[in-house]
């Protein structure tokens, strides 16, 4: 018997599909840590949500090992929560000597805001980018300090606003990591 050769291409495209759709179906998420009863530190860099009975892994990494911006300095982070997920409107406002580099490492945090605010409490929260403040805003501000050796590092709750303060990029690398960890539910012990 004979095999053709156009049955014998269609048996092993079919069993290639076959093996790509099994191999690319998503993994469970490998969590680290539980953060709050529906949020969880997954793959080091990803907070994952418990969304029907199941964990999600959102599209994008938060930027930065989260095992370790969860040492970065912070206080009232219950209040920072709160202080966010009761606005309608944030501003991430950056400091005119600062550079780009400010806005890239915050990009991961409006992400992870929006996405936290939208899967968590189906709340919709305007995010925006600015060097300049309205003396009118009546929003959050997220103070974005370009890094110095002389700050004492930390995120810092000032009235409506929140200042984050690193010596260096690296410092502030982990100061967005930290930030999207309270956001998460993550609390100081």
């Amino acid at each position: 018997m004979k095999i053709s050769p156009a049955f014998l291409g269609i048996v092993i495209f079919s069993t290639c599909f076959l093996a790509f759709l099994i191999l690319s179906q998503p993994k469970s998420p490998n969590y680290l840590e539980r953060i709050s009863e529906r949020t969880a530190i997954c793959e080091d860099y990803w907070i994952c949500v418990l969304l029907n009975d199941g964990w999600h892994k959102p599209a994008y990494s938060a930027g930065v090992n989260l095992n370790l911006a969860k040492h970065f300095p912070s206080r009232n982070e219950s209040e920072i929560r709160e202080l966010i997920f009761e606005s309608n409107q944030i501003v991430f406002l950056f400091e005119e000597n600062g550079s780009a580099i400010e806005v890239v490492r915050a990009a991961p945090a409006s992400y992870y805001l929006a996405y936290l605010s939208k899967r968590l409490y189906d709340k919709n929260i305007n995010i925006t980018g600015k060097v300049f403040l309205d003396p009118n805003f009546n929003g959050t501000v997220i103070k974005i300090f370009h890094p110095s050796p002389s700050f004492e590092e930390g995120i810092f709750l000032r009235g409506n606003t929140i200042e984050v303060k690193s010596r260096d990029y690296e410092g502030l690398r982990k100061a967005i990591g930290k930030l999207i960890l309270i956001v998460a539910g993550y609390n100081d012990k």
